[in-house]
Order: structure tokens, then C-alpha cells, then sequence
């Protein structure tokens, strides 16, 4: 009863601070902790713990009480707290866990704010777990930044050596039959390029996921897979107006035999683009949002990457890990333009003069350049409604300019698209629904891979907003689907539904 009040006061505790605001959907408290961080507040709003509302005592027991009836009653667990870099007597077990985020999260900084609260009433029930005045730190497996550059080189080292002792550790002890499981919600920089003191630029991935990759293939390990799972909150502050990842990325990985083979850099690069490319359209096909497409691609990229013992270049040197999700990555680019061929000229047009310019005027020379290649003209296009010519420049109608009666005059997919977009903005899945119902099912499947394009170049390009709305039509997809089946009512007698 102690543990289980104690888990109460956490809650009470995480709503009666003035470190709490007002919850975004309305008269609601946020607390403390809607992300991993205590974050500098310029107003607070005060809960009543008595009140029964939001914030109070008896909401608190309500979600805790709701939790404990969903606990198994008839079943055993033993729980231990260890040291994940400690070597384990048990072999041959199924696991599955969820590493640090690198330097996204420094846990047992967070875990005091609960700690010293904790430790006034389980002190003398878990004596162990409590013996330290502040939670300990020292072993942390995180990487802390430091102002101090020596000290910050051997945060790196530290962090790198642990990881990999834990995944070594992992490697003896799990099964040769199971797969493990490791979930990873921390998104890549995909594509990120810096220069260097020579000037010469470069292509980097993201350290976290870097770091975590290298770590998992020197311990022995091959990725077979990706398992995206919606894990994350959409109304939490990080998803709200921008390209949060909705899912974490599960890693599904197996021992790789001692005996593995060495593959070339040019045979990788094959092997990469055609498992990529049917990798991709398997996890379209299953309604992957864009949000979190690059993510879900690192696995299928990595299982080919990770198979090897070694992917060597002319040189003779190894590809690294780094190199290796700089070119997923570009896979995954490679594969995306390639939907480009399947666009109308007009929709390839709109498509161009978007990754380059949004939806700000330009010179109409340079946009004629631009209708060059796809074999198409400014005033075909204008003709479309998708275009605004006043003198002499030229430049995209945004969604909200675009007229939906318009549709059924058979446009262009860049049209079908944009007004889905608007239509699930302004009137939500039943009015998307409607605009489904009213193209065929090829222009259907051409507008949804145009909606996964655009969405790679707005976010390339951190239009957050942008980016926001294609994938909530993603997102939304099936239930669209679902109810555009229902507004076109049900199919004739003689028709059975598997034909329908």
C-alpha cells in the first residue's frame, strides 16, 4: 500500500508545481513533465489537489487504480535492478529493451525531482535503492555535453565503450532462436551537411542513431527488420505543429554468424537500392506515416549493411556506419523522385517549382525554364487553377486559393492532392472522403505517393506546417478510405464484397 501511494504522491507531485501550465485543448493542467525536461515557464497554472478536477487527488487515484486492474493476477515476475554492463548468468532469453537516446534524455537528473519525495517513504522498504542522497550518476550510460572539450571526449568515449559492453553482454546471453527487440523513438538528422575547417562539405548522419548502429554490429548483432509502433502522444507539446515523430522505431535484430561475408561498396549500393525500394513500398503499403518513413528505412538499409562482416571500398577501407545511413538515406531519395515518372507534366511542374520555391513568386522566365523539362507550358498550367500569373511572375496557389469545384473538371494530381490536403483541414475525413470518391483509384494511389514526396521536401525545407498536413492525410488514409465506401453506399446484391 505504501509503494502503491507512493506511486500516488509521484502524480501529485508532477501536478503541483509552479513548473505546470495550461493544457493546450483548454481549461486543463499540463504537468510537469509533458517532455523529458524541466523547460523555463513565464506563467504557472495551480491545481486544487481537493477538487476532483484536473490535477487533484482523486484523479490521480482514478488512472492508478485504472492501471492496477489491468495488472495479471495469476501470473509471476521476478524484477531486478542491475547494472545492464554486469555479466548475467542466465542464457538463451528473449529480449527487448530500450537503450539511451544518446544525449536527448539525461535521466537521473530528471528521476530527482520524483527521488527526494520517494525516498522519505520507501527508505525503509527498498534500503538499497535508496541508501544515496540524489539518484546516481556516475554510470549513467548517457552522453553528457560538456563545456570542457577533454571532458567532453570522454563523455564520448565512455558512452561509446558502455554501450557496446551492454550490446556484447546482450549478445551472450540471448537466444540464437529469438529475435531481440530494441526501441528507438529518437528521430535521425537525415541527410545534415557540414563544413569543415578545409571548406569542403560533407554529409553526416545523426550521432545518436550513429553511435547506437555502430555499437549493435560490433557486438555481433544483424538487423533483420523494422516494426514502426505508435508509442507516441499526438496531443503531447513536441507533436503539436511540427514533424514529431509518431512512432517508435522498433529494431529487429539477430546474432550474425561468425562466418559472414565481405561485400564490395558497388555490390552494397545494388543490394541497398532494390531491397530498399520493395522495403519502402511494403511499409507505404501498410499506411507508414511520412513523419516517420526515414526512420522505418534504417532497418530494412541497416539489414543489408549489417549482414557483412564488412562492406569495403576500391581502397580496401570499410564503410562506417555513418557513411552507411548517409547513403539509406539516399536510397530512400533516390526511390522517393522515382515516383516523380509516374506524375502528369503539369503535377511534375508544381512538384519542381515547390522544392525550389514554396509558393513565393518568381520571375515567369525561370518558371518556363522549369516547364522545360517535363515537356509542359505556364499557361497549360495556369489554366489548371494551381498557378497565379500577374505581371510578368509567376507562383503556386496555396491550398486555401484553390476552388474545389474545380475537380471533377479532371486537373492534375498536384490539384487531387492539395485539395485533400485542404479538404481534411477544413472539413475533416468526410470531406476528403468526398474527394475521393469523386478521382479513380490510379489517381487515388498517384496523389498518396505525391503526398509522401512533398512531405520529404517540406521537411527538408523544416516547413513544419506544411509538413504537418500531408501527413495528417497519411494518417488518416484508411479511415478516409472507409468512409468514402460509406458515402458511395452499399454495393449491388450481385456484386459479393470481395469484388467490390
Amino acid at each position: 500500500i505504501q509503494i502503491y501511494l507512493t506511486i500516488l504522491l509521484d502524480k501529485i507531485t508532477d501536478y503541483n508545481s509552479s513548473f505546470c501550465t495550461w493544457h493546450a485543448s483548454g481549461e486543463k493542467l499540463r504537468n510537469v513533465f509533458p517532455r523529458p525536461a524541466i523547460p523555463i515557464i513565464f506563467d504557472f497554472a495551480e491545481a486544487n489537489p481537493f477538487s476532483g478536477k484536473s490535477g487533484s487527488i482523486s484523479n490521480a487515484i482514478h488512472y492508478i487504480v485504472a492501471a492496477l486492474k489491468k495488472l495479471p493476477r495469476n501470473s509471476k515476475a521476478t524484477v531486478m535492478l542491475k547494472d545492464a554492463k554486469e555479466e548475467f548468468a542466465d542464457r538463451d532469453l528473449m529480449i527487448s529493451t530500450d537503450p539511451p537516446y544518446y544525449d536527448n534524455i539525461i535521466y537521473s537528473d530528471i528521476s530527482d525531482y520524483f527521488y527526494i519525495w520517494e525516498k522519505y517513504i520507501l527508505r525503509n522498504i527498498y534500503k538499497r535503492f535508496f541508501k544515496t542522497i540524489l539518484t546516481p550518476k556516475k554510470e549513467e550510460i548517457v552522453m553528457k555535453k560538456e563545456q570542457n572539450d577533454r571532458n567532453n571526449n570522454k563523455n564520448i568515449n565512455f558512452f561509446e565503450k558502455s554501450l557496446l559492453k551492454v550490446f556484447l553482454n546482450i549478445n551472450n546471453i540471448s537466444s540464437q532462436n529469438i529475435p531481440i527487440t530494441i526501441y528507438y523513438a529518437f528521430k535521425q538528422n537525415i541527410m545534415k551537411k557540414i563544413v569543415t575547417e578545409n571548406g569542403v562539405e560533407i554529409e553526416i548522419g545523426s550521432t545518436g542513431w550513429e553511435t547506437m548502429l555502430a555499437a549493435l554490429i560490433k557486438a555481433g548483432f544483424s538487423i533483420s527488420g523494422t516494426w514502426p509502433m505508435r508509442t507516441e502522444l499526438s496531443n503531447r507539446p513536441r507533436s503539436q505543429k511540427s514533424n514529431a515523430l509518431s512512432t517508435s522505431v522498433v529494431l529487429v535484430c539477430r546474432k550474425r554468424p561468425h562466418n559472414a561475408p565481405v561485400l564490395t561498396t558497388h555490390d552494397f549500393l545494388k543490394t541497398l537500392d532494390n531491397e530498399l525500394k520493395t522495403s519502402v513500398k511494403y511499409l507505404q503499403k501498410a499506411n507508414i506515416l511520412p513523419v516517420d518513413l526515414g526512420q522505418a528505412a534504417i532497418g530494412p538499409g541497416m539489414a543489408v549493411y549489417s549482414r557483412y562482416s564488412r562492406i569495403v571500398g576500391s581502397d580496401g577501407s570499410a564503410m562506417t556506419v555513418n557513411k552507411a545511413l548517409v547513403e539509406i538515406n539516399r536510397a530512400l531519395e533516390r526511390y522517393l523522385s522515382e515516383t516523380e515518372l509516374d506524375l502528369d507534366a503539369e503535377s511534375l511542374f508544381c512538384l519542381r517549382l515547390y522544392a525550389q520555391y514554396a509558393y513565393n513568386f518568381i520571375p515567369y522566365g525561370d518558371a518556363e525554364v522549369i516547364a522545360r523539362g517535363p515537356n509542359t507550358s505556364i499557361d497549360t498550367i495556369a489554366d489548371l487553377k494551381v498557378l497565379s500569373k500577374v505581371h510578368g511572375k509567376v507562383r503556386l496557389l496555396e491550398r486555401r486559393e484553390m476552388d474545389s469545384s474545380r475537380l471533377h473538371d479532371r486537373g492534375c494530381v498536384w490539384q487531387v492532392m492539395q485539395l485533400m490536403v485542404k479538404a481534411m483541414q477544413v472539413d475533416g475525413i468526410t470531406g476528403c472522403a468526398k474527394i475521393y470518391n469523386g478521382i479513380t483509384p490510379g489517381e487515388a494511389e498517384q496523389a498518396r505517393n505525391l503526398i509522401y514526396r512533398i512531405y520529404a521536401i517540406a521537411d527538408r525545407n523544416r516547413w513544419s506546417e506544411e509538413a504537418v498536413a500531408y501527413n495528417d492525410v497519411i494518417a488518416s488514409w484508411r479511415q478516409i478510405q472507409a468512409k468514402a465506401s460509406e458515402l458511395s453506399g452499399p454495393p449491388p446484391e450481385h456484386v459479393g464484397p470481395l469484388f467490390r
